[in-house]
């Protein structure tokens, strides 16, 4: 009978060491494509917060512009349905300031930003009121001269420019955002093939051990 002797890489002696070393090297692919992978979803929350932001300015800005046209509505024509847009939409502003003040309470900038908004928004309503009690005066040609004043426009353009940074600042974040979830989602992809392919090797591994065992045994069986 043919005595077949085992490679030595397959001899207990060599492979549970190897094997060992294997599952330890898997283990710690595993946790870093997990690392990777966890950082990945966080990136990934960040940018969808980033757009919130984005269009809880725009929307804000939208409703500002409807009250200013409201107010230039009112004043020219006297029809309540003008003042009550206006009071309704002036009454959502308070809201939607907190909303940004709460989802940019990490970031000090917008912070500072949005406390200067918050004076903005606050004289050019102050502004559109004031122009509003004046009609309600029936003293609709001061009303007239303080829209001519230019006052108004200028607070709106103030407010828009304003509103207008605070963007420009959310989509440079974006973009930074976006370029780091790319990031780790590919490099969380790489940690999982290489693990998947570690696995496959120590499975492979495991079957020839498993079968030259066997074969050792059978030999060693048939030789008495």
């Amino acid at each position: 009978m043919n005595n077949e002797k085992v490679p030595a890489f397959f001899n207990f002696r060599f492979f549970y060491p190897a094997a060992i070393l294997s599952l330890t090297l898997l283990l710690a692919i595993a946790l870093k494509g997990y690392n990777y992978l966890k950082k990945s979803e966080a990136t990934s929350k960040m940018v969808v917060h980033t757009f919130i932001v984005i269009n809880e300015l725009n929307l804000l800005q939208n409703t500002l512009t409807e009250i200013g046209a409201d107010q230039r509505g009112y004043i020219i024509t006297q029809q309540d349905n003008y003042l009550t847009s206006f009071n309704q939409k002036t009454e959502l502003i308070e809201d939607k300031i907190a909303s940004l003040f709460k989802l940019t309470k990490n970031n000090p900038r917008q912070i500072k930003n949005l406390k200067e908004l918050k004076i903005i928004i606050r004289d050019e309503l102050d502004f559109f009121i004031k122009s509003i009690d004046l009609v309600k005066s029936d003293e609709e040609k001061k009303a007239i001269l303080l829209v001519k004043s230019g006052k108004g426009q200028e607070l709106i353009e103030k407010m828009i420019r304003k509103i207008t940074e605070m963007i420009s600042i959310e989509n440079r974040l974006l973009k930074e955002r976006l370029s780091k979830s790319s990031e780790f989602s590919y490099f969380s992809s790489i940690f999982v093939l290489i693990g998947s392919a570690l696995a496959f090797v120590i499975v492979m591994g495991a079957i020839f051990q498993a079968r030259f065992e066997l074969k050792r045994r059978i030999l060693a069986q048939n030789k008495y």
